[in-house]
Order: structure tokens, then C-alpha cells, then sequence
């Protein structure tokens, strides 16, 4: 089962697949809104108290996400209802996906598959793919700053 969640399914390098979601309030949003306006981490989750900290510990450094020119995508896989109290600092937009579109796209591992796992993805301002993690649990997330380096690489491409 590890070794599945471990496969990276998409290439470095390429446009990582397209979502269209909701907010929590039902604001339409797709990856594309944010292309050449901003580089994107992105999280999948299942929405629990270590997941949100996780996600929180990823914009905790708001001042360099800014200079970056980089926003957190949180994207829990369940329904509106289900994280309409949640409060995440103004970087991270959080968007809701209970079908697990975004989580099959990226991950390439059918709806509603290993619920206590988490992928996080680093994508460049065009929607490249700079970096992927996918685990079995938020323990094993890659460290906030790890993926803060991923989205310095990813911007610092770029702009050269």
C-alpha cells in the first residue's frame, strides 16, 4: 500500500491536471485562475485537526509567499458542510472536492481510496509540476520548509 502512495503519477516538469472546485461558499475555482499570477502548493486532505495545523505550519511564513508570488490550495476531500467552520490564514484558499476529482487526477488513485492520506504538490506559475509528496498520513508530510524550498525552486525557474 506504501509503495502505491509513494509512485509519483505525475511528470516533473509537465501541467498538472486542471481542477475545478468550489469554496466552502460556492465560489467557482480552477488552477487556471491562478496561472501566471501565482505559484501554487497544493494540498489534498482529509480535513482533521492535524491536516488544518499542517496546512496552517505551511503559511505560517505569509511575508515570503507573498514575495514568492505563491498561494496554498487547500483541497478537503469532502463536502461543504463538513469544513464551514474551518479558519485558515488569508494565503491558503480552501476549496472542497467530495467526489475526489482533484484527488484521482493528481494522484492517480480512484475516489475515496486510502481516506487517512494526504499529497501535496508544487506547481510553478504556468502550472508546472516542480514537486510531489504523496503519504499515508499528515505525519508523513514533507516539513514546511522543504516545501516552501520547492515553491523558491519553482519561482526562481520562472524568472530566469
Amino acid at each position: 500500500m506504501t509503495e502505491m502512495l509513494n509512485a509519483t503519477v505525475l511528470k516533473l516538469g509537465s501541467v498538472a491536471p486542471e481542477f475545478w472546485l468550489e469554496t466552502p461558499d460556492g465560489q467557482a475555482v480552477n488552477r487556471h485562475d491562478f496561472r501566471n499570477k501565482a505559484g501554487l502548493i497544493v494540498v489534498l486532505l482529509t480535513p482533521s485537526e492535524a491536516a488544518w495545523q499542517y496546512v496552517r505550519t505551511l503559511a505560517q511564513d505569509d511575508t515570503e509567499l507573498r514575495e514568492l508570488k505563491v498561494r496554498i490550495i487547500a483541497i478537503a476531500r469532502v463536502n461543504a458542510e463538513a469544513v464551514k467552520n474551518v479558519i485558515l490564514p488569508e494565503s491558503v484558499t480552501l476549496l472542497v472536492d467530495p467526489k475526489d476529482k482533484a484527488w484521482t487526477a493528481y494522484t492517480g488513485l480512484p475516489a475515496g481510496s486510502h481516506p487517512e492520506a494526504m499529497a501535496v504538490y508544487v506547481l510553478d506559475l504556468y502550472g508546472g509540476l516542480e514537486a510531489q509528496r504523496v503519504v499515508g498520513s499528515v505525519a508523513e508530510a514533507p516539513e514546511a520548509e522543504t516545501v516552501l524550498d520547492w515553491a523558491r525552486g519553482a519561482q526562481y525557474r520562472c524568472n530566469i
